[in-house]
């Protein structure tokens, strides 16, 4: 049986490092031909902490003008009881806030993601699938709601839709996606 195992993770390293360098090959070849630069992550962070600590400074009351920014506010807010709820243990409360949340502001994808994970967690699949697509439509870019789809889709036989769902991820954060994937095949080899 450990032979079988050693042979499954050997072919499963050879496909994903193939995966990775045709996904590299296609983000070096769409920077060159869009004349863009490629930036680590490391250095986008420090662009962004750099905006942070100049907006930091600005220590000003917000001003909500529209009742759409009114009731992203209070989804927000309803948001992060939930994340508090789901980081204690308490499943059923933050399933509870993020459906409180999602009646205030039905295009926060983050209530969307909250949920599906909440979901996932109590094991309604379908209900997990479901959110994690519509945090998609919301925001195309959120490649862990791509992976955690593909993998509810693998544990509900969708192999297709799981292969699609990877295939996206890998297109938005390559390394990240396939270092999630390894760990993953590991845990489930072993």
């Amino acid at each position: 049986m450990k032979k079988y195992r050693y042979i499954i993770v050997d072919v499963l390293l050879l496909v994903l490092t193939s995966v990775l360098v045709a996904s590299l090959d296609a983000v070096y070849y769409h920077s060159n031909e869009t004349g863009s630069t490629l930036h680590s992550d490391s250095v986008m962070q420090e662009r962004n902490l750099g905006f942070w600590e100049s907006v930091k400074g600005e220590n000003k009351p917000v001003q909500l003008k529209s009742g759409n920014e009114v009731d992203r506010y209070k989804s927000n807010l309803i948001l992060s009881k939930a994340r508090k709820s789901f980081e204690a243990g308490n499943l059923y409360q933050a399933l509870e806030a993020c459906n409180k949340s999602i009646q205030i502001d039905t295009t926060n994808a983050a209530c969307y993601f909250l949920r599906a994970e909440v979901n996932r967690l109590l094991n309604k699949d379908l209900d997990a699938i479901s959110d994690y697509t519509k945090t998609l439509q919301l925001n195309a870019n959120y490649y862990q709601a791509y992976l955690n789809r593909g993998i509810l889709c693998l544990k509900t036989k969708k192999t297709a839709a799981a292969y699609f769902d990877f295939t996206k991820a890998i297109m938005i954060k390559p390394l990240k996606t396939l270092s999630f994937l390894i760990s993953h095949a590991f845990r489930a080899v072993f």
